[in-house]
């Protein structure tokens, strides 16, 4: 998301946690899904096959592993199907589910082909590392993105998979099972990271870059994604953005030139 736009709302949730002003500035080049039923939970419902760790706690639908549908857990090594454990749950943000046809509408995401790197790019770049806040900065961006126009988004859920925090946290955002809402025109078969700050005017922490490399890494090997097949937001956007900001693009760059 760049820091383009007209919408000014403050974060509710995230300034009873931070007293600065957050205002949304939403990116023009991130688009609707269309129409799909709604998930009846905020987690995957597909069958999950190959990892035995998704197998042996497929009765829980909110534990991290069983996010992972269709992934292909034999690929990944021991320490990486160890990270997918630590991934904090959807209801670790936010008791909401994916809003039905009056608010927006999904498509099925099916396997994934390709991954999207963002950062959130809002004016006042975000740098708390604590849990609480950052739960609540994450169920303010989920807000908007849900509330109807013109002071929001209108979408029927937060529009990335996954965020990527300064504490080099892994929250799962939308569901796996849904299309996201990140790049207008490209969400089929596209994961959305978003790494929350602005990295046109900071870096990244080291935790968070180093996650972030980890966790893009995971995904790349679990779903047979290549690293050139990782993108930025500005390299698939439809309209100018530099997202996911220049002290994070060289990095993202450097990435994609692993075999």
């Amino acid at each position: 998301m760049s820091g383009a736009g007209a919408a000014r709302r403050g974060l509710r949730a995230a300034s009873a946690v931070e007293r600065g002003a957050m205002r949304f500035q939403p990116d023009a080049s991130v688009g609707l899904p269309q129409q799909q039923p709604r998930s009846r939970d905020g987690a995957i419902l597909v069958q999950i096959t190959s990892c035995y760790r998704c197998a042996m706690q497929s009765s829980d639908l909110r534990l991290p592993s069983r996010i992972f549908a269709q992934m292909d857990c034999a690929q990944l090594s021991e320490s990486q199907r160890q990270m997918l454990e630590t991934i904090l749950p959807r209801d670790a943000f936010t008791s909401a589910l994916p809003a039905g046809a009056g608010a927006g509408a999904l498509r099925p995401l099916h396997k994934p082909f390709r991954i999207t790197i963002h950062h959130d790019g809002l004016p006042t770049p975000w740098t708390n590392p604590d849990h609480q806040a950052t739960a609540a900065y994450l169920e303010g961006i989920r807000q908007f993105h849900v509330r109807p126009p013109p002071e929001g988004r209108g979408w029927a859920d937060i529009g990335y998979h996954f965020a990527v925090d300064v504490a080099g946290r892994v929250w799962q955002l939308r569901p796996l099972e849904w299309q996201g809402a990140h790049v207008k025109g490209a969400n089929e078969g596209n994961i959305g990271i978003v790494a929350l700050g602005n990295f046109d005017l900071t870096s990244p922490s080291a935790p968070q870059l180093n996650r972030l490399e980890l966790f893009t890494d995971l995904l790349c090997h679990g779903y047979h994604i290549r690293w050139n097949n990782v993108y930025m937001h500005g390299d698939l956007a439809s309209n100018a953005t530099s997202c996911p900001g220049k002290h994070l693009a060289d990095r993202v760059r450097q990435l994609r030139a692993r075999p």
